[in-house]
């Protein structure tokens, strides 16, 4: 059973873009497989409080949401891995979470720097009616 429902934020722009299919296509297989993974465990969870693979942000960036899963860098699951965290926020419909954005993390070091700053901006635009969203579909 599916609880819910995932969704684009798709801007304003013209054209509009989608960010968070553009960044879901410059990752790689493993990457997207294991986003993949998330989504499909997440949509059959009736609650989230707890779960590992998503966390609601805080302090300058409340209102968003993280989801997380791990990646290996290398052909032979083995060295550096990345910490994957695409971006999203609860949708205006009960049940739905919409992607603003996504990025990565290596120790440290976040790629892009600014991707819960740029999250929190797509939430605004969005919430000031800035922007479509539609179904989630890769």
């Amino acid at each position: 059973m599916k609880y819910w429902q995932f969704m684009d934020y798709c801007t304003d722009d013209n054209p509009s873009r989608n960010l968070i299919r553009q960044w879901f296509d410059a990752q790689d297989e493993g990457a997207q497989a294991a986003f993949m993974n998330v989504l499909n465990f997440l949509e059959g969870q009736r609650n989230w409080n707890g779960l590992w693979e998503i966390h609601p942000l805080e302090r300058e960036h409340d209102g968003l949401w993280e989801l997380r899963f791990n990646a290996t860098t290398t052909k032979r699951q083995r060295g550096p891995f990345w910490r994957y965290k695409p971006v999203g926020c609860m949708g205006h419909q009960g049940g739905q979470f919409v992607f603003l954005y996504g990025c990565k993390k290596w120790m440290e070091t976040y790629s892009p720097l600014e991707c819960f700053d740029l999250g929190l901006e797509m939430k605004q635009k969005l919430d000031s009616g800035r922007g479509t969203i539609c179904e989630h579909s890769f």
